[in-house]
């Protein structure tokens, strides 16, 4: 019940899951943990929970909440006899679109017999994000396909195809030690390229899926490189120089960009001086009539505001 509402979490908020293993049993589910080789940090021996897994096949159910995953399911002994190495259980699927996914028929190479043993099923996911890992604690028995059961159906949209590509070299032992997986910087270059369409009838049809949307009718060739940068400044090419020079156009702009508003300012100063007022005079008459009544500078007035006595 837990792990449905993690689901249901997830695709609320896309992004914010990896991928959840539905069926068969999860050894465990940590979100945070998920790329934690070799299941998603849990005990690849723990044996909680065990599901058989006959020689007809099982259904796996999954559900991504990146539009983008390539599959790749994966069996191993926790014994000795195999040198705790996994084997591969079928071509890699890639799929488009997220939500639920279905795989039917899952099943041992028919070379390998391992019935009555216990083993453990594991779920490799590479998506954009990193490689990541779940597990399911299993005994393998003889016996038909197991049925699906209700959560292994596939959303509206998801399509998959078959593929060559080829899961990280160092993923092989299921006894090594807890490694964190490094799939960021290796991502790129382990990107599907799906198989011809001009090749056999049995390489040219889709994964065994439930639901009509991913049967894949054709494969399209997917390619990928990886990019490598370079620095676009080296100062040791350039003779240790780091100073820059500017260029004559640089040098014209930035003196017009000065000397413009200098312009302004002397000419608005010039104005201003140019429009000043002049202080308008005051005449000075001098009527020798005004001195004999009012005073004032005059030839009968021995200075200003002085009466003649005579």
């Amino acid at each position: 019940m837990l792990l449905k509402y993690t689901l249901l979490s997830c695709l609320a908020f896309l992004g914010t899951c990896h991928f959840v293993l539905n069926s068969p049993p999860t050894i465990g589910f940590s979100d945070e943990d998920e790329g934690v080789y070799p299941c998603g940090s849990f005990d690849v021996t723990s044996r909680e929970t065990v599901t058989d897994f006959p020689d007809g096949g099982v259904a796996i159910s999954l559900t991504s909440s990146h539009p983008q995953t390539v599959w790749y399911y994966r069996a191993a002994l926790l014994n000795e006899s195999t040198a705790n190495r996994w084997i591969s259980l079928g071509s890699a699927i890639a799929q488009t679109g997220l939500g639920g996914f279905c795989s039917l028929g899952v099943k041992l190479p028919g070379s390998v017999d391992w019935e009555g043993l216990d083993g453990v099923l594991q779920v490799v996911a590479n998506q954009p994000d990193g490689w990541l890992f779940q597990c399911s604690a299993v005994t393998f028995t003889s016996g038909a396909a197991t049925d699906p059961d209700s959560s292994c159906k596939n959303s509206s949209g998801v399509t998959a195809v078959y593929t060559n590509a080829e899961i990280n070299a160092s993923f092989t032992s299921i006894s090594g030690s807890s490694q964190t997986s490094t799939s960021r910087s290796t991502t790129s270059s382990s990107r599907p390229s799906s198989r011809s369409s001009t090749s056999s009838s049995s390489s040219t049809r889709g994964p065994r899926t439930t639901g009509s949307s991913t049967t894949a009718a054709s494969q399209t060739q997917t390619t990928s490189s990886t990019t490598s940068s370079t620095n676009p400044s080296d100062p040791s090419k350039d003779g240790g120089n780091s100073k820059s020079k500017l260029s004559t156009g640089a040098i014209i702009g930035i003196a017009v960009g000065v000397g413009i508003p200098v312009l302004v300012v002397i000419a608005y100063l010039w104005y201003r001086f140019k429009r000043r007022p002049e202080m308008p005079s005051v005449p000075i008459h001098n009527d020798p009539t005004m001195s004999q009544h009012w005073g004032g500078i005059g030839p009968m007035n021995d200075g200003p505001g002085q009466l003649s006595n005579r």
